[in-house]
C-alpha cells in the first residue's frame, strides 16, 4: 500500500499473488490484512490522490492519465476497467 502526502505517492508495497485465478480469496485477504496492519485503525473516507504510474512484475500499476475524446481520464491499472473523468470530485467512474 502506498503512503500519500498531499496526494503524492511516497511508498509502494505491491505483492505478487501469482497468475489471475491461481490464488484464493483467503490468501489475498491475508496479504491485505498484513499490508494494512501497520496503519492501525482506519476509517473509510474520501481521499485526494494524484495520478501515478508504477511498473512491477511486467505490469503497470497506478492511476494512469490518458487522453480521451478531447479531454483526459485517469484509468486504474492494472485492468483498464475503471476510467475516471471530470468532474474529478464526483467519485463516478465508467466500466
Amino acid at each position: 500500500m502506498g503512503r500519500l502526502h498531499r496526494g503524492r505517492l511516497v511508498e509502494d508495497r505491491i505483492r505478487e499473488l501469482g497468475p489471475c485465478g491461481s490464488g484464493t480469496r483467503a490468501g489475498a485477504d491475508a496479504v491485505l490484512d498484513e499490508l494494512l496492519a501497520p496503519l492501525g485503525p482506519t476509517t473509510r473516507a474520501r481521499i485526494v490522490v494524484r495520478p501515478f504510474v508504477l511498473d512491477r512484475f511486467d505490469l503497470r500499476f497506478g492511476l494512469v492519465p490518458r487522453p480521451s475524446f478531447g479531454s483526459w481520464e485517469v484509468v486504474v491499472e492494472p485492468g483498464d476497467h475503471m476510467p475516471f473523468s471530470e468532474p474529478w470530485d464526483s467519485g463516478i467512474y465508467d466500466t
